[in-house]
């Protein structure tokens, strides 16, 4: 499960920066299916790729009340569900170099109804939204 550093990652999901982002704190992106399916017969195997392999669960904390947590509210309580586009960016160093590590964002929903934290190193209040796309990394 990669955890991506919040204060070095850029989150933009249909065309908006999601800015509020936690200092400190990390974004998550766990994939929910295994890669490939096994099946063992006799004296042979056979791996085949999953489908629903790219699958993943994207947890990202934003400031309460701020401009994203209003946005991703939003977008949450629209009565038209669409499926939403958008990747996440994480700025890291390679041999003093600086790079990205993106994921690709497509096919996106909501799995959970926001829930309302605290931060406890800073105290502020925190909304944890969960979305799930089909999540391609590139590097």
């Amino acid at each position: 499960m990669p955890n991506l550093p919040a204060d070095a990652t850029t989150f933009v999901l249909n065309g908006t920066p999601i800015n509020d982002l936690v200092d400190g704190d990390v974004v998550s992106v766990t994939y929910a299916n295994p890669q490939t399916t096994q099946i063992n017969s006799g004296n042979n195997t056979t791996i085949q790729e999953r489908k629903d392999a790219q699958v993943a669960d994207v947890v990202v904390n934003v400031v309460k009340y701020s401009d994203s947590d209003v946005f991703l509210n939003n977008l949450q309580n629209t009565k038209q569900k669409k499926a939403f586009e958008g990747s996440l960016k994480t700025l890291y160093y390679k041999d003093d170099n600086e790079t990205f590590e993106t994921y690709q964002l497509t096919n996106g929903s909501f799995t959970a109804k926001p829930a309302d934290m605290k931060n406890n190193t800073d105290g502020n209040a925190l909304m944890t939204y969960t979305l799930r796309f089909s999540a391609l990394r590139l590097i």
